[in-house]
């Protein structure tokens, strides 16, 4: 299994206010156009994994200070789990950006997250991988071996509960990459990165041993599932179990 993690970082200017990240700097970003992404190298090993992510980090705060050097700017990023995106930030990132659609799904139906209009979330996004090579008679073919992430997934909301609900996300976020790669997606961006080996490879050796998970998502009030599933432009969330009278998905207590 091999894990490589991604983190997200909000681009403030020098009164603290979100900027969009200028054309042309090279500074490795998500397609919205305010969110940096330090995006660390693929291992076998989670503590491996969370240090190719740091040293990334670094390299990308090395890359913001030569750019104010040589644009006399005090540009920084900041690791908040969520920030108020204003309009104009907005309408100018959608002038040099393009946004494409994420396919994002979630294991107990949320639509999204938990945030007020207006309001965007940043993340750490671990990408899960089984890499097997076949022989073929056109040579050695590698591919994605499928495996029973979501009880992975569930037991990483399990472990991560508090700091999940602290940054006002929600559990159950992936994305299935087209190379058959998956992604987590419901950690918030400011979690502590040293804390982050030792917690998951004690979920890795739960998962392992076929340990029960016994998680049960949250309950959300009914006003807030309808608002986010009304901004869907749905009229209700299928197949997720949802009961909007009681708030409860099924099978909670």
């Amino acid at each position: 299994m091999q894990m490589g993690l991604e983190q997200e970082f909000f681009l403030v200017n020098g009164d603290d206010q979100i900027i969009t990240i200028p054309t042309g700097s090279g500074l490795p970003h998500d397609e919205c156009g305010w969110l940096l992404e330090a995006r660390g190298k693929p291992f076998g090993n989670i503590t491996e994994a969370v240090f190719s992510l740091k040293a990334d980090v670094h390299r990308l705060d090395r890359s913001i200070m030569k750019t104010n050097a040589s644009t006399n700017q005090l540009h920084r990023m900041v690791a908040e789990p969520f920030r108020t995106i204003p309009r104009t930030v907005r309408t100018a990132a959608s002038r040099n950006y393009a946004k494409g659609l994420t396919h994002y799904q979630n294991l107990y139906g949320y639509p999204h997250h938990n945030l007020p209009e207006g309001v965007f979330a940043a993340g750490i996004h671990i990408t899960f991988s089984q890499i097997r090579t076949v022989a073929t008679k056109h040579g050695d073919v590698e591919y994605c071996e499928n495996f029973d992430w979501p009880r992975l997934f569930r037991m990483l909301d399990a472990e991560f509960t508090t700091e999940i609900a602290n940054a006002r996300r929600l559990p159950g976020f992936y994305e299935i990459k087209s190379t058959g790669m998956v992604e987590y997606r419901s950690l918030p961006n400011n979690l502590d990165l040293e804390a982050i080996p030792d917690r998951v490879t004690e979920v890795f050796r739960r998962w392992g041993r076929k340990e029960p998970e016994n998680y049960l998502p949250p309950v959300i009030p009914k006003e807030v599932f309808e608002r986010a599933v009304a901004t869907e432009g749905g009229s209700g969330c299928p197949n997720c179990g949802f009961d909007a009278e009681s708030g409860q998905f099924a099978g909670t207590q």
